[in-house]
């Protein structure tokens, strides 16, 4: 609903610039955008079933014996709402009468010709004109490969959406909600061949319907871009943006049940950053959990120099004692964990 209400106050602003201003194509191109967006939110909003891609196959597959008799039928389907599509249209035809160059408007022009005519090639011919003049926009190759899926031919599609994932970050989200009721995280991965942000997406997306194990190839991925990105983050003014990264490596060497490798990647990640409080808290709990008493304390004994009446800080302490108390109750003592011999950041690559 705030959404609608934000929605509403932008395509009146929008229609002050065109009142003012009849030849803003720009303007005319958002209008037309901004129109079919809210005729597509109402209609969520009031649980309407038929959305506008409905409407498009229901003109293109035809089955209507005369025009009038599909207008008869988009009226009963659509009530007040089809006012928002038939101003929509206007505003994208003021918008390339303005100017050839508006990407946006050639894409509401081609969901929106059926409502002048059932002429198949239209929709095709009007993407086509969009690839032509924004060839890189996001809207553009959303617009594009949805184009592609309605003409039957997958392939395309995937090329449109891959590409669109790539250059346009507004639209990431939206193609992996389209894809996570169709395919598994691994499936999208080789699909889309996201970079380290686009893995980032994924791993966000589909870990809301996936096990741990479904996940497990996206986030080793994932986590060998990270260490990637991390080694390359050197210089010394990139310190904040290392310790970042191996922090998120650490989660993931977590996350993945390696341990003794994420105690690694957060004390690379300390090493990058000295002061950084929450990541000397999870090295506590980390050497905690591999039984190394003399790690935990050298991280507690900082934080206690510095919010020593911290809940945090005094429930680790009291996980230090029992962790003392039962490793000094063992016939034998471990061996530290740290024993072993890793690369020159401490993490295996």
């Amino acid at each position: 609903q705030h959404m609608l209400s934000d929605l509403e106050k932008r395509i009146l602003l929008l229609e002050d610039v065109v009142a003012a201003q009849p030849k803003h194509a720009h303007a005319w191109a958002e209008l037309a955008m901004a129109r079919c967006e809210h005729f597509g939110l109402a209609r969520r909003l009031k649980g309407e079933p038929v959305t506008l891609i409905e409407l498009r196959q229901a003109a293109r597959t035809g089955g209507f014996q005369s025009r009038d008799a599909f207008e008869t039928w988009l009226s009963a389907n659509t009530g007040d709402d089809l006012s928002d599509l038939d101003q929509a249209y206007r505003a994208a035809k003021r918008a390339v009468v303005a100017s050839p160059f508006q990407g946006k408007a050639w894409c509401v022009l081609a969901n929106l010709v059926f409502l002048e005519s059932f002429e198949p090639q239209l929709p095709q011919q009007c993407v086509a004109q969009a690839l032509v003049v924004r060839p890189h926009s996001g809207t553009v190759l959303f617009e594009a490969a949805r184009q592609a899926e309605l003409d039957g031919d997958p392939d395309q599609a995937v090329a449109y959406w891959r590409e669109c994932f790539h250059v346009s970050s507004e639209h990431q989200t939206m193609i992996l909600n389209l894809l996570r009721t169709k395919i598994s995280a691994t499936e999208a991965m080789a699909m889309l061949t996201p970079d380290l942000a686009g893995l980032r997406a994924i791993d966000s997306v589909w870990s809301q319907q996936s096990t741990a194990e479904d996940m497990r190839s996206v986030r080793e991925r994932r986590l060998k871009e990270v260490l990637a990105a991390a080694e390359a983050s050197q210089a010394p003014k990139q310190s904040s943006q290392r310790c970042t990264l191996f922090c998120e490596a650490g989660n993931l060497f977590r996350t993945l049940g390696d341990n003794k490798q994420a105690s690694l990647a957060m004390q690379a990640a300390i090493k990058a950053n000295p002061s950084h409080y929450g990541v000397r808290l999870a090295c506590v709990d980390l050497a905690i959990s591999l039984d190394d008493p003399d790690t935990a304390k050298q991280h507690l004994d900082w934080l206690l120099l510095r919010r020593p009446d911290a809940t945090a800080v005094k429930s680790r302490l009291n996980q230090l004692r029992k962790l003392r108390v039962r490793l000094a109750s063992e016939p034998t003592q471990s061996v530290s964990p740290h024993g072993d011999s890793h690369s020159a950041s401490g993490v295996r690559q």
